[in-house]
């Protein structure tokens, strides 16, 4: 899901995006995992960083291929002039423009100088305010909780002498906003219809003393 959302912001092929979880070492600050909450925060601050390495590769870009920021798009990893897809650079090229104090001098490298511009002796290789590399950092910070709407309605026949329940219709309405992953989404509704249909089918009610009554309940489904 996480790189489905890089790919959209970046526009590039998911099988380019790798992503790296559970490694502390990578990551300043963090909360934990806990409440089904990947989407809403991990994928906004995602999001939010990849929106910044978009703005700064087309940036880079536009110097590039002598054009405006508004007149280039990402397509398929390479940024190219909208109408005109000859005029384009690759991402990893744009990477590699983005960081001036290298040394080593690569393929990569080499496919660069040619959309390398004259230096200006007069300016430092990065500009004040500027970071070297094709990169950025975000965090998101919601303001509460979020939560999803659904309903469950069922219609059920009971056998009066047996108590055995069979479930005749099983409706269920979600809306969970934008789906990033359909997949994910329909695999979500079905384990919460697995486990309540569950839960509720092995309810008991005892009645310990006149007007009040316990509750057994069994989560195994």
């Amino acid at each position: 899901m996480l790189a489905q959302i890089v790919g959209d912001e970046l526009g590039v092929p998911v099988d380019r995006v790798r992503v790296t979880t559970g490694d502390t070492r990578r990551f300043k600050y963090a909360v934990g995992t806990f409440a089904s909450r990947t989407a809403v925060m991990s994928g906004s601050a995602v999001a939010l960083t990849a929106r910044k390495v978009r703005a700064k590769a087309l940036r880079i870009a536009a110097d590039a291929l002598e054009a405006s920021v508004d007149d280039l798009e990402i397509v398929d990893g390479r940024v190219q002039v909208k109408g005109s897809p000859s005029a384009q650079i690759d991402l990893s090229t744009v990477a590699v423009l983005s960081n001036p104090l290298r040394y080593a001098f690569d393929d990569a490298a080499r496919r660069a100088t040619q959309f390398a511009g004259r230096a200006d002796p007069t300016k430092p290789p990065v500009d004040p305010g500027d970071e070297p590399g094709l990169e950025g950092t975000d965090y998101y910070s919601p303001t509460q909780s979020t939560f999803a709407n659904g309903m469950h309605a069922v219609i059920v026949e009971t056998d009066p002498e047996t108590a055995e329940i069979k479930i005749l219709r099983y409706c269920v309405v979600h809306d969970c906003g934008t789906v990033i992953n359909p997949m994910i989404v329909e695999g979500q509704v079905h384990g919460e219809w697995r486990r309540a249909s569950a839960a509720r089918c092995t309810n008991g009610w005892s009645t310990t003393r006149p007007a009040s009554s316990s509750t057994r309940r069994s989560w195994t489904s």
